[in-house]
């Protein structure tokens, strides 16, 4: 899940017990209408990141991640995983947020939020009091009668997030810029006119969320009746990769209103009539 861009309210946070971290929730809460939690612990011996969304009354997203596979999951099974993480001790960072935070991040990660069940924070965790601001105190560290367990856990599992991360970057490579794959089917004449005028509508993708891969143009020209001049009918075919939250079918009527915009203003410079006889969007 992506983190909103806020300061934390704890990090580290040693919580023994869910009901250390449900004193976690409840002071989050008391300065915010919600809030992200980052956990870190061991479910059947295996160490997990797991990520909760929240407003002031239910969860509202759950990620939870294998630290060494880097395996997500989502829905009840994340929700399952939530519940197995409290059998041990957890580190937990906690970052509050504002209502309009709420939404932006539930917008971050719609996809996660869509899959999540709506459980309410009193029926998951049991009775939370909203603690005033101050209200309540970090825990001392270690907890007495459990030091060795907590601090066990915090170096181990660090240790191996480390060793894992390590491993990741030096098997990570920067992958090669994509290049825009461009065919024209167009007069000698007018190459550079509908280079320039695919090369805006690949900007305004992007504006979108769009990545252009492939774009295939074909223009046909066509003579009028009667005199009437010379006009180019065009054919468009765009595959590209979707980073926006509109659906393909919105995302293509966007690109065919701004693409009548554009061969518009071509028109003028060409002084031939340019018409979008179509435009397609595929996306990979």
């Amino acid at each position: 899940m992506k983190l909103p861009a806020v300061r934390p309210l704890e990090e580290n946070y040693l919580c023994p017990t869910m009901d250390k971290f449900k004193e976690l929730l409840s002071k989050t809460l008391s300065v915010g209408n919600g809030g992200v939690f980052k956990l870190l612990g061991k479910v059947d011996g295996v160490p997990y990141y797991i990520t909760i969304l929240v407003d002031d009354q239910k969860i509202l997203a759950v990620e939870a991640e294998d630290v060494k596979s880097g395996e997500k999951l989502t829905g009840d099974e994340a929700l399952e995983y939530l519940r197995k993480i409290f059998s041990g001790p957890v580190i937990a960072d906690a970052y509050p947020l504002d209502d309009v935070g709420v939404k932006m991040s539930i917008v971050d990660n719609i996809d996660v939020y869509n899959m999540t069940p709506k459980v309410r924070l009193r029926e998951f965790f049991g009775d939370i009091g909203i603690a005033r601001a101050g209200g309540l105190e970090r825990p001392s560290t270690p907890v007495r009668g459990r030091p060795s367990t907590v601090e066990e856990l915090y170096s181990t599992v660090t240790k191996e997030v480390e060793e894992t991360l390590k491993e990741k970057t030096k098997k990570a490579k920067k992958p090669p810029a994509q290049k825009l794959e461009l065919r024209l089917n167009v007069p000698p004449e007018l190459d550079p006119y509908f280079r320039s005028f695919v090369k805006r509508l690949s900007s305004y993708g992007k504006s979108l969320g769009l990545h252009f891969r492939k774009v295939s143009v074909t223009v046909r020209e066509i003579r009028y009746a009667l005199g009437s001049g010379v006009g180019l009918n065009t054919y468009i075919t765009i595959e590209a990769e979707s980073d926006s939250l509109l659906p393909a079918k919105r995302l293509e009527e966007m690109l065919r209103e701004q693409a009548y915009k554009e061969a518009g203003e071509l028109s003028a410079e060409l002084k031939k009539r340019v018409v979008v006889s179509d435009l397609k969007l595929r996306l990979v």
